[in-house]
């Protein structure tokens, strides 16, 4: 029997049975009126949203590119100086093997 779960899932086998995604749980589903198709409990889908929502932060963005220290850098600008950067470096590793 095929039933129609959301807009994504239509035509869903009634007895079903799926991987959870989230932590990877064997499911079987046999009730007509069970709508999961994905996640085997309320709880696994939630921690995969909480966890989605918190990679995608804006302050978890801003941070990373404090760190960088490069927020008004564009693109090709970041390169040139993590390039310019890198040479110096290796400027000053030079001068201090041939010193030591």
């Amino acid at each position: 029997m095929k039933i129609g779960v959301n807009q994504f899932y239509k035509n869903v086998d009634c007895p079903r049975e799926f991987v959870c995604a989230h932590c990877g749980a064997h499911v079987y589903v046999i009730d007509i009126k069970d709508k999961r198709v994905k996640y085997c409990s309320a709880a696994c889908e939630k921690q995969y949203w909480r966890d989605k929502s918190k990679a995608d932060a804006a302050y978890k963005k801003r941070s990373r590119e404090k760190v960088i220290g490069m927020r008004n850098y564009s693109a090709k600008d970041m390169a040139i100086k993590l390039y310019k950067e890198k040479k110096e470096a290796e400027e000053m590793d030079w001068k201090e093997r041939k010193d030591g």
